[in-house]
């Protein structure tokens, strides 16, 4: 499948340790990158303490997603912001992060994926959304989910930030 995971220990992949290369890590990825294989990088207290999270998206990465939903069957709603920490919290790597709104892909009364939006942090981007999260329930894949959720916001000037370690 040219996929690679690899877990980082908290102490010796840290910047405490006297002479640690900060681009140890880039260097790697770009190295696997060039021999085609796709290394996903993760940190000890993220296998700690979301495993649920890492063990879905590693094999959401090797194809071997336990459901599979079609976002045309889905309906897009508006999610509150209790509704948005507890999705995020549960089912994105880095949790819940305040946002201007989200938009949620319903299936049997219950979210499947969410995608939520703010006003982005540098100024360069004045005038666009950011993408703060998106993420599917975990062991889920949404075909066509994030193209659905976009067609639906209320701007189409968007940007966001990609964590290389787990995604491209």
């Amino acid at each position: 499948k040219n996929v690679g995971v690899e877990c980082h220990g908290l102490y010796w992949h840290s910047e405490v340790i006297d002479g640690f290369d900060k681009k140890k890590h880039l260097q790697k990825l770009l190295l696997a990158q060039s021999k085609n294989i796709q290394l996903y990088q993760f940190f000890y207290d993220e296998w700690r303490d979301k495993r649920g999270i890492v063990e879905s998206m590693i094999a959401h990465r090797v194809n071997n997603t336990k459901r599979r939903v079609y976002a045309r069957k889905l309906s897009v709603t508006e999610l509150g912001p209790s509704q948005q920490r507890e999705f995020f919290d549960r089912t994105h790597l880095s949790g819940y992060t305040p946002a201007k709104y989200a938009l949620g892909l319903m299936g049997d009364d219950s979210v499947v994926a969410a995608l939520s939006v703010r006003a982005p942090r540098q100024k360069k981007y004045n005038g666009y959304f950011e993408i703060a999260r998106f993420s599917t329930e975990l062991n889920t894949a949404v075909v066509g989910g994030l193209d659905k959720l976009i067609k639906h916001l209320k701007d189409d000037k968007l940007m966001t930030y990609v964590d290389r370690r787990v995604g491209s």
